[in-house]
This record gives structure tokens, C-alpha cells and sequence, in this order.
């Protein structure tokens, strides 16, 4: 006869999952506060229930081939209740935040300064997911898993909100060990220097267009394919690349990058914040953004 839902044997499979995850059966009976005795009642329920042995008791506690396939099922359900109702408590700080961005915004923006969130929420974990969409691509929606997108351009979705983090303005930057020798007085002097392109060429060529000099070639272009390459190149003397407040953020402050110029141009996508409506979101994303915006863009 098949198991219903209303007859689920609730605490013999939290005594599994607890037992499959310790393989022990004193430190299953600690964890979950009850007799050792206890331990194998349940465990036995759930083997005449199903009707299959689940573990193995010679020389050892050891899972059968079944058993070790319902353990991961049933860990993923109770992490996911778990989950349900920790969002479901509007009070509650203690979770995980699962934040997604494009490689580059994560890589030399948002996790050089996740330590000083981190420090200040001990009680919340954090799961980052750099999307490796370039950010020149059609704006994501949100990735679905994600609480908090970060993303290039303003985009709409279903069950979606979409609020404006940060204006852009893009403006070209390089070590100062590249400036040992002579310097750029304006953009048509960079005929004259290596120019480093990220996804595209589409940023210089907006802000050389928004400058004035649309038809200025460098001495050499390499693309790299992406800006965080980009910058890392420029970083070590090599060539100038195209940066923006927050790409660039880490190499002003430590000075290893420079601006060449007073131009800074509005680029052609801001930055947004993608979460799931606001009565949706959870206190801990809610944090999360407030640090955002007080926080990391006020340095």
C-alpha cells in the first residue's frame, strides 16, 4: 500500500536523517534528545514501514544501497523546511542569502568588501554566484535561486522588483607604473598606448564617441573578454582599461589603478538590484541591500 502524505512517519524519518548523517547511534540520540533505545524504535518503524532494510548493523552502522539514496532526499527536505520557516519569521537574521552577479561585479566589487557584512552578521551565510553573463548581454531577470541579483541594466520580470543601485560612469584607468614615463593629456593622446577591452569593445567605443573622438585607434588593442582580466592587465602596467566607480573601486583605493582623465561619461547601463517582491523578501536580503546602498556604495 502506498504512503500517504497524511500518514508520513514524520519522526522515524527525522531520526533517519539524523542517523544516516552521524552514522552513529549515540550521537544521533544527543542531536535529537532521545534514548539510544529510542533511536532504533524508530529506526525500526521505518524499515517495517517501507519494507527494506536501511542500514546495515554488522561490523558497524553502514547504509544500504536504499538507504543511501533516501539520505540525501530526505537532508534536502528538512534543509528546505528548515529554510520555509526561517523566511517565514520576519525576525529572524539567522540563514543564508544567496547573491548573484556578473563574474566581474563580484570579482572586484562585491567580494573584496564582503568581509565587512560578513563581520558585522556573523548569524547569516552567504552564497555568491557569479553568473559569468557578460555584462554587455540582454540584463538577466534574476537567476531564480538567487535572493538578490546585481546586475547591469534595468530589466522586468513576474514576481519580480527592480530598483536602481547605482548610476554608472565609465572613465579609463592604468597603473601608475605605466605613467613613469609620460602621461595622456587627452583622449586622442591614446593612440599611443595598448587598449584593453573586456566582453566587447563596446565601452570605448561609447565613451571615446561621448568624448569627441570617435575615430581614434590605439597603438594596439587586446581583448581580453572580460573586464576583470581587463583591469588586472592594466593593473600591472600594461595597457589602459575601462573602468567605472565600482569595477575600478578596489584599484583607486589601494592605488595600484589611476584615472587618466577628468572625463567621466555616463555608461550606457546602470547597476540594478533584481529580488522578489518586497513583501516576498526575507530580513536577512532586506539587510543585505540596506548594506548595499549605506554601506559599500558610501565608501
Amino acid at each position: 500500500m502506498p504512503i500517504r502524505r497524511q500518514n508520513l512517519p514524520l519522526n522515524a524519518l527525522r531520526t533517519f536523517e539524523v542517523l544516516g548523517r552521524h552514522g552513529h547511534m549515540q550521537r544521533a540520540a544527543e542531536e535529537l534528545g532521545v534514548t539510544h533505545a529510542a533511536v532504533s524504535h524508530q529506526l525500526r518503524l521505518l524499515e517495517d514501514l517501507v519494507g527494506i532494510t536501511l542500514f546495515r548493523r554488522k561490523g558497524g552502522l553502514r547504509l544500504t544501497p536504499e538507504g543511501s539514496r533516501l539520505l540525501p532526499i530526505l537532508s534536502a527536505s528538512f534543509d528546505k523546511m528548515e529554510a520555509a520557516l526561517n523566511f517565514m519569521n520576519p525576525l529572524s537574521m539567522t540563514g543564508q542569502i544567496t547573491v548573484a552577479s556578473t563574474t566581474t561585479l563580484c570579482a572586484t566589487w562585491l567580494a573584496p568588501h564582503l568581509h565587512r557584512f560578513l563581520n558585522r552578521h556573523p548569524e547569516i551565510d552567504i552564497h555568491l554566484i557569479p553568473t559569468g553573463i557578460p555584462d554587455t548581454e540582454q540584463p538577466m531577470e534574476g537567476i531564480p535561486e538567487a535572493d538578490l541579483t546585481i546586475n547591469y541594466g534595468e530589466t522586468f520580470g513576474p514576481g519580480r522588483r527592480t530598483v536602481l543601485l547605482s548610476k554608472v560612469e565609465f572613465f579609463p584607468v592604468c597603473s601608475p607604473k605605466l605613467l613613469a614615463s609620460s602621461r595622456p593629456r587627452r583622449p586622442a593622446d591614446l593612440v599611443n598606448y595598448d587598449l584593453l577591452y573586456g566582453e566587447s569593445d563596446e565601452d570605448w567605443e561609447w565613451w571615446f564617441t561621448h568624448v569627441g573622438q570617435p575615430q581614434v585607434q590605439p597603438a594596439r588593442k587586446l581583448m581580453l573578454r572580460d573586464t576583470h582580466i581587463a583591469l588586472e592587465y592594466a593593473r600591472s602596467g600594461h595597457g589602459v582599461a575601462m573602468g567605472d566607480q565600482l569595477t575600478a573601486k578596489v584599484g583607486l583605493e589601494d592605488g595600484s589603478l589611476v584615472p587618466l582623465f577628468d572625463y567621466r561619461i555616463p555608461a550606457p547601463h546602470d547597476v540594478y538590484i533584481i529580488t522578489h517582491n518586497e513583501a516576498e523578501m526575507s530580513i536577512r536580503t532586506k539587510e543585505f541591500e540596506n548594506w548595499l546602498r549605506s554601506d559599500l556604495l558610501a565608501q
